[in-house]
């Protein structure tokens, strides 16, 4: 939002004064030019524009030492992805870009294509054999009594997850953890630790993870469990 009249000056008893001590009355009918400074001021408030425009979007990616996120953009991203791809900008960004490009370029993905081939064989097998034996249980898919004959409740959101997380084992770090076949195996044990790491904690979101944001301190001495993994 932009004003082509001239700012007037902002009084300083608005932009020293608190919430607590009156402000909303004081900048209720107050000019664009007064409460924008004061906004400014107090919350740190700034312009962004928007773009869905694809030689726009391209432009800003490939100029991360430009175009840098916000800080509080960066301190919450960084929260769950540390200094990955995300995260990173400048010159780590560049590298990191080259090595990941190189993994999924034409080569790599044709290279990948049995691989998934063969972990969707896997996922489908499975489900087929859950939806023939109704005795048959799994973490994803438990037998249910409560259920009308010839029925079964598979979760496919756990199910697809436990294949996503056997396919970067497998392209990614060149193990197999088969997570989605023995799922009570050192596999199918480490997806479920991944599985919660997922999980929000206690005061993850919310007005706590505000806070947390402003004035880190608070994680420092009260973090939530998920956030210290």
């Amino acid at each position: 939002m932009c004003y082509a009249h001239q700012e007037e000056p902002v009084p300083k008893t608005i932009l020293r004064r608190s919430w607590t001590y009156k402000v909303p009355k004081l900048m209720i009918g107050s000019k664009p030019t007064v409460q924008h400074p004061w906004s400014v001021v107090h919350f740190g408030v700034h312009h962004r524009i928007f773009s869905i425009d694809p030689r726009a979007l391209n432009h800003v990616l490939k100029h991360t030492n430009i175009y840098t996120k916000s800080d509080l953009l960066r301190d919450l991203v960084r929260r769950y992805m540390e200094e990955g791809l995300i995260v990173a900008e400048g010159e780590r960004h560049k590298v990191q870009r080259k090595v990941s490009q190189k993994q999924f370029s034409m080569g790599g993905l044709k290279s990948m294509g049995q691989v998934v081939q063969d972990k969707s064989n896997q996922l489908r097998d499975i489900l087929l054999n859950l939806c023939e034996n109704p005795k048959v249980s799994n973490p994803y898919s438990p037998v249910n009594p409560t259920l009308s004959p010839g029925s079964r409740k598979v979760d496919v959101y756990s199910a697809a997850s436990r294949c996503i997380f056997d396919l970067i084992g497998s392209i990614g770090v060149d193990h197999q953890f088969d997570s989605l076949g023995n799922w009570e195996g050192s596999g199918g044990k480490l997806f479920q630790k991944y599985e919660r790491m997922q999980l929000l904690g206690p005061g993850a979101m919310g007005f706590r993870m505000l806070l947390s944001l402003t004035w880190p301190l608070i994680d420092k001495y009260g973090q939530a469990r998920t956030l210290k993994g």
